[in-house]
């Protein structure tokens, strides 16, 4: 009895210290977003990221495979992550919500929005550049519109539909210099 007493306590602690390490290491976005990086074996892509919203003691994952995020105060992240089709698909999240589709692969994460830019070669001298951006307030209160967030909102074969948001598009032809 004396000794089951005596290593309950060093018993306790090494599986504290094993639970910590086989949880996600965490890189806070902002606010309460955080993005974890998941170790993997390398025939499994190597490591992988997910985000996550923090609410005091708990972790609650919002998504897998993010590629890329951004925070944008006072309580939003847009973030590309990949899909079962191989393709990745840019979505907004903010606050409690569900996360909304805004974008396909080209876009940009920019300090004030969404942008892409495709170029086109009219001749061996010029090129047109067009852009088109999505502003950060435009994403933020279409996502503020979602549903209160649910576990299962990846089952839902059309989460990955792009929502029609409003564009600014502006073309562009630049001389290119030989």
């Amino acid at each position: 009895m004396r000794l089951r007493r005596a290593l309950f306590p060093t018993a306790a602690l090494f599986a504290l210290i094993a639970f910590a390490m086989c949880g996600d290491r965490l890189e806070r976005l902002g606010g309460q977003w955080a993005i974890g990086h998941v170790q993997t074996l390398p025939e499994a892509g190597g490591n992988q990221q997910r985000l996550y919203r923090l609410t005091g003691l708990t972790r609650i994952r919002v998504d897998d495979l993010v590629r890329q995020a951004r925070y944008y105060a006072p309580d939003c992240v847009i973030y590309s992550a990949y899909r079962r089709t191989g393709s990745s698909t840019y979505f907004a999240v903010c606050g409690s919500r569900t996360p909304l589709a805004v974008g396909w692969t080209g876009y940009a994460l920019d300090a004030d929005g969404l942008r892409r830019v495709d170029t086109v070669w009219l001749a061996s001298d010029r090129v047109r550049l067009h852009t088109q951006f999505i502003p950060i307030g435009t994403i933020r209160a279409a996502a503020e519109r979602q549903p209160r967030y649910r576990r299962s909102w990846t089952d839902d074969p059309d989460h990955t539909r792009e929502t029609r948001l409003p564009k600014l598009e502006v073309d562009t032809v630049r001389r290119v210099l030989p």
